[in-house]
């Protein structure tokens, strides 16, 4: 038995690379692949505040957005923001995160499986056992010991299906479509800022013929004019979690991002919460490996403190399932009521693109504001 650093994080994805790179070099990451960032899944959306938050380097962000366009049968929804999101290179910040992590003594094992991992922080590996104080276990969607060590009972997935394409892009503005083609979560249109390059993808439960629906909406964007020309640059993709947020803390292990699916459950993107998260995290582990705190008091405080981000996510969990189960019906209510009222581009002026639930609440002790809402609600239903 090895008695390695003091923290071992099962995971070399952007959750394991940010916390390694927060806690330093008594760190150990263990990344199953032989290259960081990879396989590619992530378009890479994500807001101006997550960004200044991880103050990800100008260099990584490639395209900024202030509108995203929703889209169903029943109308339009225009949702803005100064900006509404940006796309970063997905590759790049993990890229990014891992140099920071080399640079501030965190030991990074690539092409490193583990076998098996215990509640008390013991992690077999094909040739060794490594012991150290505590376990961050950040691993990627599989979510195969957050299974086995009861971090997570059921889970909210989708298979997300994205190709990236060479094409003349006719729209500045992210695109999302409630549509048949994905009728149990949406579809999505990413455009280039060169104007010849797009990302599309869907998401669905049922992955039968996603490829083929995956064409098709790509000859639907032809068809509109918003693509022209197309020809496949790449695939990609991979399981999309939508929740619920498992056990944080098992023993002497912490879950963490994926691995507890830590991700906003409306899109399904974790950057988010994984970074409030670790920010909170972060400290705790300082203190306590400073010999500051015990470790049941370093628990404590964490959940504790990143309580109110897991209620908020549990909640907007709960609404998406109301919502989806519905088939978007009270969505497309609202699109076709505002577009009877020609406030398309007002009923979502308001909602933070991180912090859903938050917003909403905000709204609703507007009084003018609530008035909007219910009249489009109302409208649409007739």
């Amino acid at each position: 038995m090895n008695k390695d650093q003091r923290i071992t994080v099962i995971g070399g994805g952007f959750s394991g690379l940010l916390i390694a790179c927060m806690l330093g070099e008594e760190v150990t990451v263990l990344e199953e692949h032989k290259k960081i960032g990879y396989p590619e899944h992530c378009a890479g959306l994500i807001s101006i505040k997550t960004a200044r938050l991880l103050s990800i380097p100008r260099n990584l962000v490639e395209e900024t957005y202030d509108e995203m366009w929703i889209h169903s049968r029943d109308g339009v929804l225009i949702w803005k923001g100064k900006p509404l999101a940006v796309r970063v290179d997905r590759l790049g910040l993990e890229e990014w995160l891992f140099h920071k992590c080399i640079n501030k003594g965190v030991n990074i094992q690539l092409n490193t499986r583990v076998q098996s991992v215990t509640t008390d922080g013991k992690i077999s590996l094909k040739d060794r056992l490594l012991e150290g104080e505590l376990v961050i276990l950040a691993e990627g969607s599989r979510r195969y010991f957050s299974r086995k060590l009861g971090f997570i009972r059921g889970s909210d997935d989708y298979l997300g299906l994205q190709v990236e394409l060479k094409a003349k892009v006719n729209i500045r503005n992210i695109e999302v479509y409630l549509t048949p083609l994905s009728s149990d979560l949406f579809s999505w249109l990413i455009p280039f800022k060169d104007e010849k390059r797009v990302i599309i993808g869907l998401a669905s439960k049922y992955t039968r013929n996603l490829f083929d629906r995956l064409r098709l909406f790509q000859k639907i964007l032809e068809r509109s004019g918003k693509i022209v020309n197309s020809t496949i640059v790449k695939y990609f993709g991979g399981t999309i979690i939508c929740g619920p947020v498992g056990r944080l803390v098992v023993g002497r292990v912490i879950g963490l991002g994926d691995a507890v699916q830590m991700t906003k459950p409306v899109s399904g993107g974790g950057l988010y919460p994984i970074t409030m998260a670790s920010r909170i995290l972060a400290p705790k582990l300082r203190r306590f490996l400073n010999g500051e705190i015990e470790w049941d008091i370093a628990v404590n405080e964490y959940l504790s403190e990143v309580e109110p981000l897991i209620r908020r996510l549990h909640l907007t969990y709960t609404l998406s399932r109301i919502i989806r189960r519905r088939n978007y019906q009270l969505i497309r209510s609202f699109m076709k009521g505002a577009w009877r009222l020609g406030m398309s581009n007002k009923i979502l002026s308001e909602i933070d693109y991180d912090e859903h639930l938050a917003s909403l609440t905000k709204i609703f002790i507007k009084p003018r504001k609530i008035g909007e809402m219910f009249a489009s609600y109302f409208l649409g239903l007739l």
